[in-house]
């Protein structure tokens, strides 16, 4: 039986996360618009409410920091099915700093591998952390891309931190 636990709570944006754990580690993030569908998605996942667990307390007051600040946060993760490359990815991403964005395709080239740019952005898709790892922080050539918790949050989350203004990806030599 996993002895997971959820731990909901409403960002100044306007949107719930529910993140998903035990008492020392933390599995998952999740994005939800509203307390209904997070709660739903809690029921359907069969998850307890997590009661006082202090390091969902802890993660939670340090999102809504990021939120503020943008300032990372260093956190302890459970196993994960991540591959090497995910893993890559998401290290990467982690580097980017607030205020900043750097394009799928700069960030492969980064990771050494300039071919793979849809690589990189299925990696970023099974981020089990999204905010914490800024994957919302990579954006197409052309578009924004996709989001796990869909792509009206990432637009929340970049006018937040107030990127894409010009010369301000990440990695570039602007």
């Amino acid at each position: 039986m996993d002895s997971s636990e959820a731990f909901l709570f409403k960002t100044p944006l306007k949107f719930w996360v529910c993140l998903i754990g035990s008492k020392k580690f933390l599995k998952k993030v999740l994005i939800f618009p509203s307390l209904v569908k997070a709660r739903k998605a809690q029921r359907a996942l069969v998850l307890r409410t997590a009661s006082n667990n202090n390091y969902f307390k802890k993660i939670s007051r340090e999102i809504l920091g990021i939120l503020r600040t943008g300032k990372s946060v260093s956190f302890r993760t459970a196993g994960t099915s991540l591959t090497s490359f995910q893993k890559k990815v998401l290290k990467e991403t982690s580097r980017i700093p607030r205020g900043c964005c750097i394009t799928y395709r700069k960030l492969a080239e980064k990771l050494g591998r300039p071919e793979a740019a849809r690589a990189v952005g299925q990696a970023l898709k099974k981020n089990p952390w999204p905010i914490l790892i800024p994957c919302h922080r990579v954006v197409g050539q052309k578009s924004l891309g996709g989001f796990s918790a869909g792509v009206r949050f990432k637009q929340k989350l970049l006018k937040n931190e107030r990127p894409l203004k010009i010369g301000r990806v990440a990695g570039s030599e602007n």
